[in-house]
């Protein structure tokens, strides 16, 4: 008689799809959660009605929709911005909170505009969530059903509670991220499924049918949030590499054609021709990659057969003589059309590479557009997820160059490793000599840049010989080479501004979901006992890490989400508006510093000079300079009497603000007006009182000198130079019963205490 214990496991095998599904709605339920356990405080302390939370944007959505359910309509032009210069709008979150509120009021009378614009992110990220799922599970589709459906509920698990996603996709905050995340994967999904299927539908390829599907994801996701841009750079990078491997044939070229056609003609009707055409962090790549496509289809063999029988090479494939020659003629093209943007791409190139956010003033003084260093983004996510994260993206690697040789494989991932840790650790910390600015760190980061390069191009070389053309090329996976394209352009983002973590967060999760599924799978085939006990120590490992990061992830979200709500800021805000609204005019303009323009709009229902649009950013220099920062007042009041104003309306906040639009109002050349007013706060502890005088002494953050100072003290001159010298403290030493004296600025130089009078 047969003792063994034995467990059939072909009714989970033959069921785990739906059993994922089970599981991914339990996952989705538990995101719903999190982001609604704020809605009971989203109330008006003057009306007691709903009211959104603390952000500034989704106020002017909200408006928007009102004038939709009003009118049928966005308003054009909109006369509460800019001075009746608002609009057009060509953005449809305005659209989805109106018609989400026709819809909930189907079920109830008592659903107002507000609720229907604080439920709409939740709403929004549900789908998400839903999409996400299956687009991991696409990127993995060669593996096993149970790796690629581990590693979807995995990753999305983590989506469902990294707290970079959280306050956009909380309930009070519909922002265009919220929404535009649906469109993000649906547009990844449906274009790797169109990539990876095969077969017909009646007469119709089911490539095509997808590849349609993906273009109008794009076309949505253009009017809906800008991080399309994300999704041309991810799908043109990734095509490019595989033109470069031969993976490009008549079915993947026609894919991508009609993605393209459909993304670009939306991109033309959304921004304009020539600012599609020169939009280098969009489309240009994307129409470089078509146009490669299209020579390769009408002149592949015929151009590669000249150039190699003209340069004499072997190793130089029609893929790469397309390139060739694509690269020289668009060059011409773009000499022709505009020769400033051609002859200074490079340095373009070469400036996203190390400021990808751009250095304009008005976007760097906005603290989510400020550059991270890597010591930055490793807090925001924790240890355990950064280096599961950067050990997940090299294991991908290997993973995508798999079918080739063993010496290949070897400089290959060598070459990857000293890149990828340059890509990551060039720009450290401020205080670091990989700082990203100096030579050192510069050199560095184009360094291993270069390096790998070349090992890609030795190994392309050797496998490209037209007549002995190697299948590891040909075998290299699509959806690796997408999320590797994807992952690296995610890391660039994230060292570009903070704000881009929300987008960079969810694709990160892929890969730490990744490291452990596919560590399990090299245990389940590996024969040597050592190497079996190394997999499942770090098997062990890094499922400590995901659940400690998981349970971390979740309490910080949580707690995120309860706090979002109106705080007193916001409240003595509501009852300033309340004010407005029954003490002024209706048709009084204000006019303030940029922050506060769709609260005013909005819950003041007046109209402002300015608001977080920027629609004409030099308005903004204009208030900094002659308005907020001037020393005249007859400037300011010829300002306010130019632009009509009614009311000039000043926030507690703006002291602290005050090196943002200071810098803003500076003049072209320089930074005239550029300065801070730092906060002291009196030391009790190093303050004391006896019976003549009353010592004070107050500290704070550094405050760098705008200006050098020169004190003669004795004879000896003591020199403070601008921007290195700091003011860290101030003393006042006061007799008993007299007004203040006047203070003693405490400086510091080079580690030295300089004691100076105030003028």
């Amino acid at each position: 008689m047969d003792s063994e214990l034995k467990i059939d496991f072909s009714w989970l095998k033959k069921n785990l799809f739906y059993i994922s599904l089970i599981l991914l709605i339990g996952i989705i339920v538990l995101g719903v959660y999190i982001r609604t356990v704020n809605i009971p405080q989203l109330r008006d302390s003057t009306t007691g009605n709903y009211t959104l939370g603390p952000d500034l944007d989704p106020f002017l959505y909200l408006r928007l929709s009102g004038e939709i359910l009003e009118t049928g309509s966005l308003p054009f032009p909109d006369y509460t911005r800019y001075l009746g210069r608002g609009g057009p709008y060509n953005n449809f979150i305005s659209f989805y909170i109106a018609y989400l509120y026709k819809f909930l009021s189907l079920f109830s009378k008592d659903v107002s505009l507000a609720y229907a614009a604080i439920i709409m992110p939740v709403i929004a990220f549900s789908i998400s969530t839903f999409i996400f799922f299956f687009f991991v599970r696409e990127i993995f589709h060669s593996r096993t059903d149970f790796e690629k459906n581990v590693i979807a509920l995995l990753a999305t698990l983590m989506y469902s509670v990294i707290p970079q996603m959280q306050h956009r996709t909380a309930a009070g905050i519909p922002e265009l991220e919220s929404a535009g995340l649906i469109f993000f994967w649906a547009s990844f999904f449906f274009f790797l499924h169109a990539w990876n299927t095969n077969g017909k539908i009646k007469w119709l390829n089911k490539k095509y049918i997808y590849s349609i599907l993906a273009g109008l994801s794009t076309a949505l996701m253009i009017y809906t949030w800008g991080g399309f841009r994300f999704i041309f750079l991810s799908i043109s990078i990734a095509t490019m590499i595989a033109f470069f491997l031969g993976k490009i044939k008549k079915e993947e070229s026609i894919t991508y054609c009609i993605w393209f056609w459909i993304s670009v003609i939306t991109l033309v009707s959304w921004g304009g021709f020539y600012a599609t055409l020169f939009d280098l962090t969009a489309s240009a790549p994307a129409i470089f990659v078509f146009v490669l496509i299209l020579f390769n289809l009408f002149f592949g063999k015929v151009i590669g057969k000249k150039i190699r029988s003209t340069i004499k090479k072997e190793w130089i494939s029609d893929e790469l003589s397309i390139l060739l020659v694509t690269s020289l003629f668009g060059f011409l093209a773009l000499l022709a059309v505009k020769p400033s943007f051609a002859l200074s791409i490079f340095g373009e190139l070469v400036g996203r590479l190390l400021q990808p956010y751009g250095n304009a003033r008005v976007a760097l003084t906005v603290a989510e557009n400020m550059q991270p260093y890597t010591v930055d983004i490793l807090n925001q996510f924790g240890k355990g997820f950064f280096w599961m994260l950067f050990f997940g993206t090299m294991v991908l690697f290997y993973e995508t160059i798999n079918h080739f040789n063993k010496r290949e494989k070897i400089i290959l991932s060598f070459g990857f490793i000293i890149f990828f840790t340059g890509f990551v650790f060039s720009r450290w910390s401020s205080t670091s000599i990989f700082n990203g600015t100096n030579f050192v760190s510069q050199a560095f980061y184009f360094g291993t840049m270069i390096l790998f390069f070349i090992t890609l191009a030795k190994v392309y070389m050797k496998n490209s010989k037209e007549e002995n053309k190697t299948p590891e090329l040909l075998n290299l996976n699509y959806s690796y080479i997408f999320i590797l394209s994807l992952t690296l352009l995610m890391y660039l983002a994230s060292k570009g501004a903070i704000r881009l973590l929300f987008i960079s967060a969810p694709v990160f999760t892929v890969l730490v979901a990744f490291l452990p599924v596919v560590l399990f799978s090299y245990y389940r085939k590996a024969k040597d006992d050592l190497w079996k006990i190394c997999l499942i120590v770090l098997i062990l490992l890094c499922a400590f890490f995901f659940v400690t990061t998981f349970i971390g992830y979740e309490k910080s979200t949580l707690g995120s989400t309860r706090a979002t709500v109106p705080s007193i800021y916001d409240i003595h805000w509501q009852n300033a508006m309340s004010w407005i609204r029954e003490n002024t005019d209706k048709n009084s303009i204000f006019v303030h510093w940029w922050d506060y323009g769709y609260w005013v709009q909005t819950i003041g229902q007046r109209p402002t000079v300015v608001d977080g649009g920027h629609l004409i950013g030099y308005w903004d220099h204009l208030i900094g300079r002659y308005l907020l920062t001037t020393p005249y007042p007859e400037t300011a009041l010829s300002l306010m009497k130019t632009y009509g104003v009614s009311y000039l309306l000043i926030d507690s906040t703006d002291i602290g603000k005050y090196p943002a639009y200071s810098k803003i109002g500076s003049n072209e050349e320089g930074f005239d007006r550029f300065s801070s007013i730092p906060t002291f706060v009196q030391d009790q502890a190093q303050s004391k009182k006896d019976a003549n005088y009353s010592t004070s002494v107050y500290s704070g953050s550094s405050a760098y000198v705008d200006e050098d100072i020169k004190y003669e003290n004795g004879g000896n001159e003591i020199f403070l130079p601008e921007n290195k010298a700091a003011i860290v403290g101030i003393i006042t030493n006061t007799p008993n019963n007299q007004i203040i004296s006047q203070p003693t600025l405490v400086f510091l130089y080079n580690g030295k205490q300089v004691n100076i009078p105030s003028r």
